[in-house]
């Protein structure tokens, strides 16, 4: 199967690409979309900060009640000691059949190049209705759940509703209401992110690329909550980010492309992905 390794989409990015001069204010409008699948719309920006750092930040917003849509999480391992084994995103990707995948929950051990080395994952994971994780980190208790009709909601790992997640990962709360959580100040890092739509309409996967001089810094914690709420999200947490940080689609020819750069010039073996079915649009 032909796989497609480039790191941007030419194209496709230079004509989503939404130029900010100040990445952070509260009053800008929100970020433009364009379609890419059925349900799934993609969003490309092009920023500077106040103190000059570039960043590079790409979207899916994902509509929850489209026609064939549908969400998975990496299964668990059937056999090993780890829950999972490890296994890039383009490869659960292509494996899986899906639309467009992103890395998710934090993970233990991290950082080795060895395919399907067992691991664990660092709060709740869920997939196609299968615990994956009940969770190993306190830090990561944040859980966004959906269930199997698309019924998405942000919480807590106690809250009696994760018995019906269909699908589910964990991370940190960034966003509540749309008000920015957690560290102000810290250093910028390639991060990833997922949130939800005050009216839970819509999922919001963004990306934000880092540790590339003259391409893309990174984000901080802060600086990350709120690109996703510039992106739609009124609720949102942080998920694994620096060099596990990938977005890669389907390219409709049996193969991947790329949507952000990962900052280690190729994709890391992570123990957690999340991924989206979606129908092609029709072809004019």
């Amino acid at each position: 199967m032909r796989r497609m390794i480039d790191f941007i989409l030419p194209a496709f990015i230079a004509l989503l690409t939404f130029l900010a001069k100040s990445a952070l204010a509260a009053d800008e409008p929100a970020i433009p979309y364009q379609p890419l699948f059925a349900g799934i719309e993609l969003a490309a920006v092009t920023a500077t900060t106040d103190d000059g750092a570039p960043q590079r930040i790409f979207a899916l917003k994902i509509d929850l009640k489209a026609e064939g849509i549908s969400f998975m999480v990496t299964p668990g391992k059937p056999d090993g000691d780890g829950e999972t084994g490890g296994q890039t995103v383009s490869q659960f990707l292509l494996e899986h059949h899906l639309q467009a995948a992103i890395n998710a929950s934090f993970f233990t051990p991290c950082c080795d190049r060895i395919p399907g080395q067992d691991k664990e994952v660092l709060g709740i994971a869920v997939s196609e209705g299968v615990m994956v994780s009940k969770g190993h980190d306190s830090a990561c208790r944040d859980v966004l759940m959906i269930t199997e009709d698309n019924q998405a909601r942000i919480t807590k790992e106690d809250d009696e509703a994760i018995g019906k997640a269909y699908t589910a990962v964990a991370g940190k709360l960034i966003l509540q209401s749309s008000r920015t959580r957690g560290e102000v100040g810290g250093r910028r890092h390639p991060r990833t992110a997922v949130g939800l739509s005050e009216d839970k309409r819509h999922l919001i996967l963004m990306v934000i690329d880092g540790r590339q001089f003259g391409y893309s810094l990174g984000a901080t914690t802060q600086e990350t909550a709120r690109w996703i709420a510039r992106c739609g999200a009124h609720d949102a947490i942080n998920l694994d980010g620096g060099g596990s940080t990938t977005m890669v689609i389907d390219d409709e020819q049996g193969g991947i492309k790329y949507v952000n750069r990962p900052s280690e010039a190729q994709e890391r073996f992570i123990a957690c992905s999340f991924g989206v079915r979606a129908k092609r649009n029709e072809k004019p």
